[in-house]
């Protein structure tokens, strides 16, 4: 089964994909969808579900070839390893673009934002979703205490965990869409203040034991860990996790506090 969709962070970003995808679907469909990060493939039969075709594509070979695997009925979803920030694809070839939980990882988040740009057609879209700098205290209070502190140096969990090296400031991240043509039409916080108590530093830490690639990186210099891989079935205790999640928003979703956010972005169609 999909074990990730226990996880209250996990489900909300699921949750959110199927949302949009469902609420922005043209009539026929998407015609060509490029994900970047793909990972493990766990997201690629709901968008081969929307798409004509997917174009598929991680860093890290390992993930590629289980996602391959993992997703071989879905002969419309194409799979390759890319580096995000040179991907070869033509300019304005996708009228969707999907990129969850990559930019804070490549190293560069203004040069991936003026890949995706470069990528979609005008009038496409941009679906991503990030950690974000403003997380909740009940999520990781030692790294927030350390930040107020002015302290530059985090511990690698909570918010610092999964081989993220940075957050993601969202007025910052709105600013580099905008200077990229890439209008946001919506923005959703994921996860706070009740939901990520649930997750208060194990799940970070039980990745760094138990998932391949646990610093969501390249393949090389990677140890071998136990491999624990998902399927595509849906465990029931995912339904629990939606009431948490269903709670935690509508109590806490004003705050502004969020694990993640998710945006939705247009290309505006006088765009290069």
């Amino acid at each position: 089964m999909n074990y990730k969709l226990v996880f209250p962070t996990y489900r909300n970003r699921w949750q959110f994909v199927k949302g949009v995808l469902h609420k922005y679907r043209p009539v026929d469909g998407f015609r060509r969808v490029l994900h970047i990060g793909c990972g493990e493939g766990d997201y690629d039969p709901i968008l081969a579900q929307h798409s004509a075709e997917v174009q598929s594509c991680d860093i890290n070979a390992d993930d590629v070839a289980f996602a391959r695997a993992l997703n071989a009925d879905l002969t419309h979803v194409h799979y390759a390893v890319q580096d995000a920030l040179k991907l070869p694809y033509a300019d304005q070839t996708f009228d969707l673009v999907f990129c969850l939980e990559v930019i804070e990882h490549v190293g560069a988040p203004q040069k991936l934002m003026a890949e995706i740009a470069r990528l979609v057609t005008p009038g496409g879209l941009v679906v991503m979703t990030f950690p974000q700098q403003g997380f909740p205290i009940t999520y990781d209070p030692i790294n927030l205490l350390l930040s107020i502190f002015g302290r530059r140096r985090y511990i690698p969990l909570g918010a610092y965990g999964y081989g993220h090296d940075y957050l993601i400031d969202v007025r910052q991240y709105k600013a580099w869409a905008a200077t990229r043509k890439l209008t946001l039409i919506e923005e959703r916080p994921l996860t706070s203040y009740l939901a990520s108590v649930v997750e208060l530093y194990w799940p970070s830490l039980l990745q760094k034991f138990l998932k391949p690639n646990a610093g969501n990186h390249t393949t090389a210099g990677e140890a071998r860990r136990v491999g624990l891989r998902p399927s595509r079935r849906e465990p029931w205790l995912a339904y629990a996790t939606d009431a948490l999640n269903t709670t935690d928003s509508l109590l806490f979703s004003w705050t502004g506090h969020s694990v993640n956010t998710g945006m939705v972005l247009r290309k505006e169609e006088d765009a290069g």
